[in-house]
This record gives structure tokens, sequence and C-alpha cells, in this order.
């Protein structure tokens, strides 16, 4: 059984692989695109710290409850996050953003897996 920081390093590193074809393939984008200065660097390096303990935790947290449960949980995270945001910037999604969020919640709400069939027969065999 692999371990969770094994989860973790495996997902993050599986991550670069965009922003490394990104920067190959637009290089325009990369010079002058942010001045390393110590405050970027220590703001650049506090969100990657806190980005590997979210995927780490995310991945226990996936481990120690059933699937339904961590869904219940990232819909309560973002429901969480979406307020702060309103509360704290004034940068944030307009209505019709909110309204299609809040939309898809409700969707995932109402959603039910598909009931079992009762034969062990395969669909479409006689």
């Amino acid at each position: 059984m692999e371990s969770n920081w094994g989860r973790v390093f495996y997902s993050n590193f599986i991550a670069c692989a965009p922003l490394l074809a990104h920067g190959a393939f637009d290089p325009s984008e990369l010079p002058g695109a942010a001045e390393f200065t110590r405050n970027s660097v220590a703001a650049l390096t506090v969100s990657c710290l806190l980005g590997v303990g979210m995927s780490y935790f995310a991945f226990l947290c996936r481990k120690l409850v059933s699937a339904a449960s961590f869904t219940v949980i990232g819909n309560c995270c973002k429901i969480g996050t979406v307020a702060i945001n309103l509360m704290i910037w004034d940068n944030h999604a307009n209505v019709t953003g909110l309204c299609c969020l809040f939309a898809c919640l409700a969707c995932s709400y109402f959603y039910q897996q598909a009931p079992m069939r009762r034969d062990g027969k395969k669909q479409g065999s006689k």
C-alpha cells in the first residue's frame, strides 16, 4: 500500500507537467512576468507549502471517510471559500457565476447513484 506522502508527491508531480509544457511552448509570458523579490519568493513558498498541506490532508481525509462524506466535505469547503471571498475581496464572481455555482451544488445534492440490477446477467444477453 502506498503511503499518504507518496500520493501527495505523485499528484503534485503529475500536476507539474502541464505547467512545464506551458512554459516551454509559451515562453513569451515568462520574461518579466514576475519579479523575484524577497516578498514574492516568501509568498510563493507559503503558497506551495499550503498546497502540499491541503493535498496531504485531502488524501488523509479521503482515506478516513466514505466517498459520500468526502463529497459533502468538499462542497462545504467550496461554500465556505466563496463566503470568505465575498466578505474579504471585491474582485469575486458576479451574480451569474454565483448562481451557476449554487446550481451545480444543488445538482450534486440531488444526485443519486443508479440502483443495481436485480439479475446477474449482462444487459443485452438473453
